[in-house]
């Protein structure tokens, strides 16, 4: 995959980003060519940074504008891509949004601290002029407001002369209060100590929520059109959008080139006809020079699940990694729910996508649109599911692992899995579990690496018994191995009925959306009773925005457990948000009337929060459940006397081990925990199981420094999934899965 802009002859180039079955919804980045090439992102969905971190697609220094057709799913990447810009020295760039974004972008602060970039922040008019629209020396760009009848399409107001004096200070001065730049004139927010914000002056009061339908961009260059959708969720709006009087005014001249890309959870059929659209052409008022591009968002899965039968993942280091893993223990790497329906031998309906056609849709990973000619390529990835399928295979590989010693592990897996857990109330298992169970037993074969394959794989909806499952294991910096922080706890004698979800940072609920599916997902946290929220860094909540909306309007009202940043945020976007009923308290209110009555609903457990030695107001947490398992997490902290003290006897013990043990001076400075420290930790709080998380984006995949043979530690990966059946087996398979890892293929 490359992003290459020298490869083409064109002056532009588009991309668009999205993954389904990642839980990524549609994003597109527009790069004018130049000596520093030019960039305009449309949306920043949840995961964005990640994805174009390992897709090679991420904006970089020339990131002018950021463009947002709404406050929720369409921009819940934000708080990622500051903290991207700010470690690359990105200097500003503008924002334009619907109502209140000056608001949203405020609230940020509370999540994640900036100096740089500058955010100047325009909230669109309703009724949009010359004024309200965007334009430097390469676009203008007209937003596409609901409700709108008259026309109101602007040709350039601005002399060459005038846009290229203004290109020597997009960025306002540290010091200055007010900075203008194309005629757009911003004023400095003082009350945002922890953010570099500023607010469009003359903003209008009369925006309201919700109205921008997409963007139109004119390259002025080219006088080449691209419409950019929202996340469209009706057909009325894809049929007013591509019939919007700007659209129609645009479209009178046949001389110009228009590329539509259209995001909705609509199946082809139901967007051309609302679009008036024909597979050999673009918009019917305009003729077969148009390209239309069809995208899935990740909630197609609920209207349509055909629609993403497509099996790949946009992520695919994690996919490599998982796959690989699976081939030693499928029980607690269950591959990615996307594949069950090719490793069970159903046919894939890609619902229309195809190579040659105008209209491309569904596209589960990342497209690029040239623009010489107009034409979509597709990106194509390597593809996961035959590297699982190999490694049976692979001679060199079997020659490296003890197979015979393997196996007799497997088979010991094997009958832990068909014994119920200790702690596991019969009562609370439904017949349609029972059932998973005994097809589960039917499943199993551990006859040899990789052959799970063969019968239809083990997925996570497959396996019986509570579990702690990790979405994501790094640490401050996410790689493309491991993301940040999020822990889901099945809890122990109320299996599948209630869960606890430790910390969440961004793309937590894409990653239940890649291991469960999108509808398993939801059900899971709809399910959830309580969200525990160790301390106030981004890495560790910044994913609660994306998991609360994606909770069905009916769920059960889950208490939210936090520091006091955290509340200051959730409470702040609870006013610019529709979010399912929640209620959020102090990490510390343990015994409020709220948590007393969220513990009855987890069987009658017991929780104790202590003060750990990280930044402000940090914690970790004891949980003591009804079957007197006792389970402990420790956060962010460097070794802590206290949370020593208050885990003692831990059953499993959850430990941040960011540092390996040469960089103990850059674990006390950014108070973190070397492995060494986390293992000694263990040790001393006479842990039964210790799982390590939170590695360094140094530690791609194993880490350094990892104690040998007879450890009751294990590392953690993202998408590991531990049923407590086999708590005492996951040390053993330590070995198997380092070599696995640092095996170098040929």
């Amino acid at each position: 995959m490359s992003s290459n802009l020298g490869r083409h002859r064109g002056s532009f180039r588009l991309d668009v980003a999205t993954a389904p079955n990642d839980g990524l919804n549609p994003s597109v980045i527009l790069t004018v060519k130049g000596i520093i090439p030019s960039q305009y992102l449309f949306n920043v969905p949840e995961g964005f940074s990640r994805f174009v971190l390992e897709h090679k697609l991420r904006p970089g220094l020339g990131l002018r504008g950021v463009f947002l057709t709404g406050l929720g799913h369409e921009c819940h990447g934000l708080p990622g891509l500051l903290m991207r810009l700010r470690g690359e020295g990105h200097g500003a760039f503008e924002l334009f949004g619907p109502r209140d974004s000056v608001t949203y972008v405020e609230a940020l602060t509370h999540v994640c601290f900036w100096k740089n970039p500058s955010v100047l922040v325009s909230e669109i008019d309703p009724k949009p002029s010359a004024d309200a629209m965007y334009e430097d020396e390469n676009i203008i760009v007209h937003p596409i407001v609901r409700d709108f009848h008259d026309s109101c399409f602007q040709e350039s107001t601005y002399d060459k002369a005038m846009v290229l004096s203004q290109l020597s200070r997009l960025a306002p001065s540290p010091s200055s209060t007010e900075h203008c730049i194309f005629n757009r004139c911003y004023d400095r927010l003082e009350n945002s100590r922890q953010g570099n914000i500023w607010a469009r002056q003359k903003a209008s009061s009369v925006c309201t929520k919700k109205t921008i339908l997409g963007y139109l961009c004119v390259l002025k260059e080219t006088k080449d059109m691209i419409l950019v959708s929202g996340l469209l969720d009706s057909v009325d709006q894809i049929k007013e959008l591509v019939q919007h009087p700007v659209v129609l005014q645009c479209s009178t001249d046949t001389s110009k080139r228009c590329l539509t890309v259209i995001s909705s959870p609509f199946t082809k059929e139901e967007i051309m006809d609302a679009a008036c659209l024909e597979e050999d052409g673009g918009l019917m008022s305009r003729d077969s020079t148009d390209t239309v591009v069809l995208v899935n968002t990740v909630a197609s899965a609920c209207r349509h699940p055909s629609i993403l039968a497509d099996h790949r993942l946009g992520f695919d280091s994690t996919a490599k990694v998982s796959s690989k893993l699976n081939a030693i223990c499928p029980y607690m790497f269950p591959l990615p729910f996307a594949w069950k329906p090719l490793l069970k031998g159903e046919r894939m309906n890609c619902n229309g996508h195809g190579a040659d056609g105008k209209i491309f849709g569904p596209i589960s990973q990342a497209i690029y649109v040239q623009s010489d000619d107009m034409q979509c390529v597709k990106y194509e990835s390597s593809d996961s599911i035959d590297n699982l399928r190999d490694l049976k295979d692979n001679q060199r590989l079997r020659d490296s692992i003890d197979i015979s010693a393997l196996r007799c592990l497997q088979d010991e897996t094997k009958t832990l899995m068909q014994a119920s857990f200790k702690g596991q109330k019969t009562s609370n298992l439904s017949a349609a579990q029972v059932l998973k169970d005994r097809m589960l037993k039917r499943k199993r074969n551990s006859d040899t690496m990789a052959e799970t394959s063969d019968d239809g794989g083990v997925f996570a909806d497959m396996i019986s018994g509570p579990c702690v499952t990790f979405f994501g294991t790094g640490s401050a910096e996410p790689s493309k191995y491991r993301g940040p922080s999020g822990i889901l706890v099945d809890v122990p004698g109320m299996v599948g009925e209630a869960y606890v979800l430790l910390d969440c940072g961004e793309g937590t609920f894409g990653q239940m959306v890649r291991l469960y599916g999108f509808q398993g997902a939801r059900d899971r946290i709809s399910k959830l009773k309580l969200i525990w929220i160790s301390h106030r860094h981004a890495d560790h909540m910044s994913g609660l925005a994306e998991l609360l909306s994606m909770r069905p309007k009916d769920s059960e009202e889950v208490l939210i457990q936090g520091p006091k940043s955290c509340i200051r945020w959730m409470l702040g976007l609870k006013k610019l948000v529709d979010f399912p009923a929640f209620r959020i308290e102090h990490v510390s209110d343990v015994d409020s009337s709220a948590c007393k009555r969220m513990l009855k609903q987890i069987g009658g457990a017991t929780i104790q929060c202590t003060p750990v030695r990280h930044c402000a107001d940090a914690y970790a947490v004891s949980f003591v459940f009804s079957d007197s398992f006792k389970l402990v997490y420790s956060g962010d902290t460097e070794p802590c006397d206290n949370l020593v003290r208050d885990g003692e006897g831990a059953d499993l013990l959850i430990h941040e081990a960011t540092f390996e043990p040469e960089m103990i001076q850059d674990a006390r400075r950014k108070r973190h925990s070397t492995l060494e420290e986390a293992v000694d930790v263990s040790h001393r709080m006479n842990a039964s199981r210790t799982l390590l998380t939170h590695f360094s984006q140094r530690y791609p995949k194993f880490p350094t420094g990892f104690p040998q043979k007879g450890s009751k530690v294990g590392i953690a990966f993202d998408g590991f999934c531990l049923p407590l059946k086999l708590i005492d087996s996951f040390p053993k398979y330590m070995t198997f899965f380092q070599q696995m890892l640092t095996h170098r293929e040929d």
